[in-house]
């Protein structure tokens, strides 16, 4: 243990407890112990865990009281384990889980990367991040004998795809008194705060929509340890991707359900029923978020790629100017419509509070079939086939098929009353070609068209949206129209989300959403701005804080080497 003034450091992981789960060479079952010494003269026994060591859990016995903020020290290393994709600007879910002994549940992390690094253009290679501890403020709580638990990560985020190398270096803990309580105290989750809808991702048990495997939990303990980093924050709103697709991460009658046989087995558990129990819990509403996907690409085996209702009903895919098909289906078509709200009514029938249309995937909705066609020669004069695909009336009339499907399910919400109904689209309407056409109207949102006719209830536009339109959408729906635009991009400074979030405010926004929610609590020093960005009067306390959230300190030596010109053969 090491101590600066109040400041604890505890850099010897050799005192976690059981003994023996520890040996200086990697072996099976165990952690690996390696001695270090930081260029701040911070020098101890770090511990690593490879998947294939199959290691436990550790705990480290704090025998501390009273108020601590807690860092942890985290080498984010490049041995077996680890792969191409930990390294993007964007890594997927984390190295290392940690919990405190009274946690319901493990926290994760990862590396944070992109802006944390001079060199981002040579990352994956570049020494900064394999030689140096990244230090991440985790929460600010009460120790009372409490102890840390590290253990690697657990499947299936430690499998062939996902697994890393688990590292915990040292714990920093700093206690907090007086006027800093008090401003701690300011920022617990009231009512009022509560304006962060979540946008969790449901790859990790259907698949991400590039192949990998399904998953399905059979233990709740699963749920609760996904859940815990949501808890007594600023979310209000949890939603749960449940449709993907024809794929549903939930006991469905009508669409698939994955595993081998397509079989939902009795030792499953209901991932929307688990959630939905965790977040009204702890006073949240739950969506059931919606993607209308097709099938994957040819060489996907897996059940993301299915999409048996589309190869069911080919008749009903959108089709280009050629007339050629595509892998989604057209909601120009009742039939096709009424899938997707007969999955959504599915939903509803768990008692949920509401729905989330994902109109910022699988557009545009309709493109050249046979009634679009029709229709719009009938209305114009004209073949959409000669006309740009930014013709302002090509826009409108392919938007009207997107509205129409929207006042289905408005109709379908309003069925159960008091359920609410969300959008998630792109918020400006350039993010792939080149034009600069700055109206959702591009991705088939007629989006002043909703609110006229109070279609909507929450408008989340992601990844940007222009401040201007915030304005527009305020003045015509009124208090009753809840705006909340994403956190985007996904990897910034949390000072810059604060300004991000006051910037939002100050156009009329009243909340805001994050797309691929399960994945930002992994990158602790964001996570610890984003989940209480609700506190809009705090946001001053928490810019000149969030700074002090994360520093990446080099090493000196490791194992006994001379760090800086050593581990830079490959």
């Amino acid at each position: 243990m090491e101590t600066n003034k109040e400041t604890i450091v505890l850099s010897d992981m050799s005192l976690c407890q059981p003994k023996q789960p520890f040996w200086k060479n990697p072996q099976k079952g165990c952690w690996q112990l390696v001695s270090f010494e930081t260029e701040e003269g911070v020098k101890g026994n770090m511990a690593f865990a490879t998947p294939e060591a199959q290691a436990g859990e550790i705990q480290l016995p704090l025998n501390l009281d009273g108020l601590y903020k807690i860092y942890l020290g985290i080498n984010y290393t490049r041995m077996p384990g680890s792969d191409t994709f930990h390294h993007r600007e964007w890594p997927l879910y984390g190295q290392l889980e940690a919990k405190l002994t009274d946690d319901a549940g493990f926290s994760r992390f990862a590396l944070e990367i992109g802006w944390r690094c001079e060199n981002i253009h040579k990352v994956g290679r570049d020494s900064e991040v394999y030689k140096s501890i990244q230090e991440v403020f985790w929460k600010t709580t009460r120790l009372d004998g409490q102890s840390l638990i590290f253990r690697p990560m657990q499947w299936p985020y430690n499998s062939p795809y996902l697994g890393k190398t688990a590292n915990i270096s040292y714990v920093k803990l700093i206690p907090v008194d007086g006027e800093e309580a008090e401003q701690i105290q300011l920022l617990k989750p009231r009512p009022d705060t509560r304006n962060i809808a979540l946008q969790w991702c449901t790859g990790i048990l259907t698949g991400h929509a590039f192949g990998t495997p399904d998953y399905h939990p059979t233990d709740s303990e699963w749920y609760r340890h996904e859940f815990e980093p949501y808890k007594n924050t600023d979310v209000g709103i949890f939603i749960f991707e449940a449709i993907r697709g024809n794929l549903c991460a939930y006991r469905t009658r009508i669409g698939d359900v994955g595993g081998e046989d397509n079989l939902w087995k009795k030792q499953w558990i209901d991932s929307l029923a688990a959630f939905k129990e965790l977040a009204h819990a702890d006073g949240m509403k739950v969506f059931s978020g919606m993607r209308m996907m097709g099938p994957g690409y040819p060489m996907i085996p897996n059940p993301i790629g299915w999409g048996s209702f589309y190869w069911k009903n080919r008749q009903w895919a959108k089709l280009d100017r050629e007339g050629v098909p595509t892998t989604n289906l057209s909601l120009a078509y009742p039939e096709v419509r009424n899938h997707w709200i007969s999955l959504l009514r599915e939903t509803l029938d768990y008692g949920i509070d509401g729905v989330q249309v994902y109109l910022h995937r699988c557009q545009p909705f309709v493109l050249y079939e046979e009634p679009v066609v029709e229709s719009f020669i009938k209305t114009y004069g004209i073949d959409p086939r000669e006309v740009s695909s930014i013709d302002p009336r090509w826009l409108e009339h392919s938007a009207g098929y997107v509205t129409t499907f929207l006042r289905e399910i408005r109709t379908l919400v309003d069925e159960k009353p008091g359920r609410e109904l969300g959008v998630t689209f792109y918020g400006t309407g350039f993010k792939y070609e080149t034009d600069k056409v700055y109206d959702p109207l591009k991705y088939n949102c007629d989006v002043l068209t909703w609110i006229r006719e109070g279609l909507v209830d929450y408008l989340m536009p992601t990844t940007s949206v222009e401040p201007g339109f915030i304005e527009q959408w305020k003045e015509v729906g009124g208090d009753r129209l809840h705006i909340w635009p994403d956190m985007m991009p996904r990897n910034q400074p949390g000072e810059d989300f604060v300004r991000l979030a006051q910037n939002y405010y100050d156009r009329g926004a009243d909340g805001f959403s994050l797309w691929d929610g399960d994945r930002r609590p992994a990158h602790a020093s964001e996570w610890a701005v984003l989940r209480q960005l609700g506190h809009r009067e705090e946001l001053d306390y928490l810019s000149t804080a969030c700074p002090d959230y994360h520093r990446r300190i080099k090493l000196k030596y490791l194992n006994g080497f001379s760090v800086h010109h050593s581990f830079h053969d490959g």
